[in-house]
């Protein structure tokens, strides 16, 4: 989403949900979201249903039940439960423990040793605890204790040894991705220094360990000028409010802009901008659709989306 739709849709979520809402905003209204609504957001449920999730992950979203507890008597349940989506972790362990309820967590969390060991303890605990650990510090329930049974720094004798073997695969990327981080780090102590390799571009430089997606932004055509499609809080036409990040799959499909794209934006780029994509788009009834591959639409309701095509009823 660009800025501007995420925002509102961060409002909606708030009147329905946060601190101030009536209980008529409530009643009745159920949020789907992703593991971005876990944090930062003072957000209020009666019930959450999540899929499996690392300890510590499960903790925060717990942490969004009951939250204000002025409105507890108005609750349409008897109290604070966090049911959890997930294959019982029993038996013998396999890679491949979560392929018939949660095929799809494989790919978010990367180890599923260590999505076997959350739910081992969470399910034997039985219940969350929260509070000074001097007053429950034997309670295998804490919050502190549940995620010290998870991230033990000897999980070989916790873990089967199938599971420690998954875990030692995650351990091993890990140390990978901090030697990669290293190697492009600038040192405050020696920060004119070249050190043991060359600085790099910052248009090519990686920030993050991701899946090399791409800062895009979004514009459309006005006059023969290349517009942003995204506007600031001023409502004026802005590209830092038409920017998003698009998946490889997508991104390594678009260039930078071609010289004459650039004589063309308005208002132009800066130096920084160097190395973010542009995709030039037409507005429609619900927002816009880019002219060129890859086939993609953007609306406030949905974001940035895949154009589909109908199958054809005769099979073309």
């Amino acid at each position: 989403f660009l800025p501007s739709d995420r925002d509102a849709i961060e409002r909606r979520v708030m009147r329905r949900f946060g601190k101030a809402a009536r209980e008529a905003d409530r009643r009745g209204q159920i949020l789907v979201s992703t593991q971005v609504i876990e944090q930062s957001l003072d957000i209020d449920f009666d019930v959450i249903i999540t899929d499996l999730a690392p300890i510590d992950l499960l903790i925060q979203r717990a942490g969004r039940l009951w939250r204000h507890r002025a409105r507890d008597a108005a609750r349409p349940v008897p109290g604070a439960v966090l049911r959890v989506i997930a294959p019982e972790p029993s038996g013998t362990y396999s890679d491949s423990w979560l392929d018939d309820v949660l095929v799809e967590a494989r790919w978010v969390y990367r180890d599923p040793s260590l999505l076997w060991q959350s739910a081992k303890a969470a399910f034997e605990a039985g219940r969350i605890v929260i509070g000074p650990l001097a007053d429950k510090a034997e309670d295998p329930a804490h919050v502190r204790r549940l995620v010290e049974a998870v991230y033990l720094a000897n999980r070989v004798d916790v873990l089967p040894t199938e599971a420690h073997r998954a875990a030692l695969r995650d351990e091993g990327d890990t140390y990978a991705a901090r030697v990669l981080a290293d190697q492009i780090l600038l040192r405050p102590d020696k920060a004119y220094g070249l050190g043991d390799h060359a600085w790099s571009d910052d248009s090519v430089v990686e920030t993050r360990l991701d899946d090399g997606s791409r800062a895009v932004r979004l514009a459309v055509e006005q006059s023969g000028r290349l517009v942003p499609l995204g506007r600031d809080p001023n409502g004026n036409p802005d590209w830092l409010a038409s920017e998003l990040r698009l998946r490889p799959k997508y991104a390594s499909k678009l260039k930078p802009p071609t010289e004459d794209q650039k004589r063309r934006v308005a208002p132009p780029w800066a130096e920084a901008d160097r190395g973010v994509r542009l995709l030039v788009m037409t507005r429609d009834a619900d927002g816009a659709r880019s002219t060129d591959e890859p086939a993609l639409r953007y609306t406030a309701r949905l974001g940035l989306a895949v154009i589909r095509e109908e199958p054809n009823p005769a099979g073309g």
